[in-house]
Parts: C-alpha cells; structure tokens; sequence
C-alpha cells in the first residue's frame, strides 16, 4: 500500500546494528562522516543473522494485511523493539479506504535515532503485506493474504 510507507526496516537494520560491537577500522567514506559530524563516533557492523531473527519473527505473525491479526501483533512488536532502541518513538494511526470500500486500520511507526544530530538518514519501509495473492500461480490462493517473508519482513 503506497500510504502505508514505514521506518520498520531502518529501525531494523539499527536494531541489528546495535547489537554488534563497532568496526575497529573506519572506511575514508566513513572518516569523512565521522568528521562531518561529530557525535558519530562508531560505525556498527550489520548482522544478517540477527537480521534474519527479525524476518523470521515478524512472519511468525503469519500474513500482516491491515486490519488482520498478524497485523496488530507485529504492530505491537515493532513499536516494543523501537522502544528499546530508540530515542523516541511515535505511533501516527490513520485510515484508508481500500478494495471493495473496506476502511483500513493503518499505522506509521515514526522512530528517531539521535534527533540532536545535524546529518540524518530519512529510511521508510513497509512491514504489512497485500491482502491478496492475485498473481499466485495457483489460482485457488489468489483471494488470500500473502505472508510477505520476502517482501515487507525482508
């Protein structure tokens, strides 16, 4: 849904970042960065298993179309792991009509990392999935919701 924009999975990737221990060596790109701005003083190393942890928990909610079950309940989980990792975080709920005039419960998850900073990274993404698999090569799963495990959870 092209309204449904989130920050889920920049919050992820600094998630996972945030477990690791910083890189000891800094790239020139990454000198230069640091030089720019002072409060960065680490780069983190991403962790494509911990990476792989967030993929396989937010399928565990099975499909997240909005207005689903599996919807609510990786709502809940992501605005908790913002939480933990976030300077502040925000729940921007809203409503949009969708297929056959059905109204969709929807929310962006609004997270800011070192928000005193003067060089940020602006990252949306979504995390919900289409309420229909209408291209599925079986025809009989065209009416059902996907679970999006390489799409919006990845």
């Amino acid at each position: 849904m092209q309204e449904t924009l989130f920050l889920a999975l920049l919050s992820m990737c600094l998630l996972d970042c945030a477990k690791e221990e910083p890189r000891n060596s800094a790239s020139k790109e990454q000198a230069q960065m640091q030089t720019a701005t002072p409060a960065l003083t680490a780069i983190p190393v991403f962790s494509g298993q911990n990476a792989f942890e967030y993929l396989k928990q937010q399928v565990s909610f099975g499909p997240r179309n909005p207005n689903s079950k599996g919807h609510a309940e990786c709502l809940n989980f992501l605005a908790s792991e913002m939480r933990r990792f976030a300077d502040d975080v925000q729940l921007q709920e809203f409503s949009h009509i969708g297929y056959n005039s059905e109204k969709l419960r929807l929310t962006n998850i609004i997270a800011a990392f070192n928000p005193q900073a003067t060089f940020r990274v602006l990252l949306c993404a979504h995390w919900d999935t289409r309420p229909r698999a209408e291209h599925d090569e079986d025809k009989s799963q065209r009416d059902q919701p996907i679970l999006g495990a390489n799409d919006a959870a990845s």
